[in-house]
């Protein structure tokens, strides 16, 4: 029953940041015939001072991995689902801010390090030869930012995001959903195969913002070798700086004008070690 060890786990965070962790939920864990995990209601709390009392919550997260392909160093992810997710980033007036964390530092071992180990390796030196994904996303998520030195305030809420991979040769697309500042944003992005990205292989890779405030996208080939550079186009489509400073928490001053509209068409290319834009 890993219920019965909620307080090593509440002991260890403490030690090693300095916060309170709450395990109000069930947790579960399986290995046969997948191997499952899932746990509930779940609190960290905050820096002293800010004003947020918890710096991060989530509702529930389970996973659900297939246990035999692993043997042959395949990782199937049946699901990954996190479910109400809460994350309070501030920065107080003094210029703190609350993801430093206050644990107690670890003496340096005295022990000799450990020979290294000869690693049975995938792709590119990774430790599997593929992975694919069934249902992961992140549901009803909500994010806020608060500098109280600046007076930036960023809201977030009703975050829904998806990611879809069926292999390392296969697509990969990520979109995301959110109303953030009380404006909806979408954000898309997809590789056509991530093993390219892995084994440093010229990719194609497409990337969209879209809000009221706001479009920004790229769309054309990420290169690495024999320098990393991009071959394709990039677009910002901003209709007033001045509504989107204030919809991001900063408006101008009261003397400035607001600067109007601002686009921005660039293409890039490159060739070899040079990349020109």
């Amino acid at each position: 029953n890993w219920n019965n060890y909620k307080a090593d786990i509440v002991a260890i965070v403490k030690e090693s940041t300095g916060r309170e962790l709450s395990i109000n939920g069930d947790i579960n864990l399986s290995i046969f015939p997948s191997i499952q995990f899932y746990a509930s209601d779940i609190h960290l709390s905050n820096a002293a001072g800010m004003t947020a009392s918890k710096m991060l919550s989530l509702g529930s997260i389970s996973a659900k991995v297939k246990l035999f392909p692993l043997i042959s160093r395949h990782v199937v992810i049946d699901s990954f689902v996190i479910s109400d997710p809460s994350i309070h980033l501030e920065v107080n007036k003094s210029g703190q801010p609350n993801w430093v964390f206050e644990g107690k530092e670890k003496e340096p071992s005295k022990e000799k390090e450990p020979e290294p180990k000869p690693s049975y390796e995938g792709e590119a030196g990774l430790p599997i030869k593929n992975i694919s994904f069934g249902d992961v996303r992140i549901d009803n998520g909500q994010f806020t930012f608060n500098n109280a030195g600046t007076g930036q305030k960023i809201a977030a809420k009703d975050i829904n995001m998806k990611v879809v991979l069926q292999g390392l040769d296969s697509p990969f697309s990520l979109s995301i959903k959110l109303i953030l500042n009380n404006e909806p944003v979408l954000i898309d992005a997809s590789i056509d195969t991530l093993k390219k990205i892995i084994n440093g292989m010229p990719s194609l890779v497409k990337t969209k913002l879209t809000s009221k405030h706001l479009s920004l996208g790229y769309d054309g080939g990420l290169h690495q070798k024999p320098a990393p550079g991009l071959d394709g186009d990039f677009n910002v489509n901003i209709p007033s700086v001045g509504r989107l400073a204030a919809w991001l928490g900063q408006p101008l001053g009261s003397s400035q004008p607001d600067p109007g509209k601002l686009e921005i068409h660039a293409k890039f290319k490159t060739d070899g070690n040079q990349v020109s834009l």
